[in-house]
């Protein structure tokens, strides 16, 4: 009996999407690229966020940077990927494929995928990762490595979670405003309630590098 959701969808989420739009519109979906006549997207600019810090890694000095991506097929990811990606290009560093590894994206998943990736690739100095918990586990794995951060390997994570800041040493990430994205999530929904035939684009927000002590 509502009167329209948001949703933030999970990886699996896509094939789902369409009857429930159908069903349940009008519908705002956040962070996940998604066209249907009842609904409308609110979206982070992932790709020039890891273009953001890839840059800011690079600019630190020369350095080999690889990334810790998410397990499964989820848009954000691969928007941070491929920006990721660019960036190196970009700047002409080595955009190797085996300088990208996934994870679960929790701590422990972070952990797990930095040990593979410096062991395999230990001419890495500097690390980009999907999200913050990713990052937290990349700075366990440099410690139980003996790799000082950022001196060793500088890391970098995204989405400004509070853990972000806790951390030691604080983390260096892409910040997303997070009460910016609910306020435009609602405010996207009253106008389609009031406009039940107009047609409203995906709507990308800003992101910011937050310079912490990890990079």
């Amino acid at each position: 009996g509502v009167d329209g959701i948001i949703i933030f969808p999970n990886g699996d989420s896509g094939d789902n999407l369409p009857d429930f739009a159908a069903w349940y519109g009008p519908l705002v979906v956040v962070n996940h690229a998604f066209e249907h006549p009842n609904a409308s997207s609110i979206m982070t600019q992932n790709y020039t966020g890891a273009w953001l810090a890839v840059e800011y890694l690079a600019g630190k000095g020369p350095r080999e940077i690889g990334m810790l991506s998410a397990v499964g097929d989820c848009a954000a990811d691969q928007q941070r990927i491929q920006g990721f990606q660019d960036t190196l290009e970009a700047l002409g560093l080595p955009a190797n494929g085996d300088h990208i590894v996934a994870g679960r994206p929790t701590s422990g998943g972070g952990r797990s995928a930095a040990l593979r990736l410096l062991r395999q690739s230990p001419q890495i100095t500097a690390l980009f990762a999907h999200n913050d918990l990713l990052a937290v586990g990349a700075l366990r794995a440099c410690k139980e490595m003996g790799r000082s951060v950022p001196e060793d390997c500088a890391v970098v994570g995204f989405d400004d979670i509070r853990l972000a800041s806790q951390v030691c040493p604080a983390l260096t990430t892409v910040r997303i405003d997070k009460n910016e994205l609910g306020q435009q999530a609602m405010a996207r929904l009253i106008e389609m309630l009031a406009e039940p035939e107009a047609t409203f684009p995906a709507l990308h927000l800003g992101v910011e590098l937050v310079v912490r002590e990890s990079a």
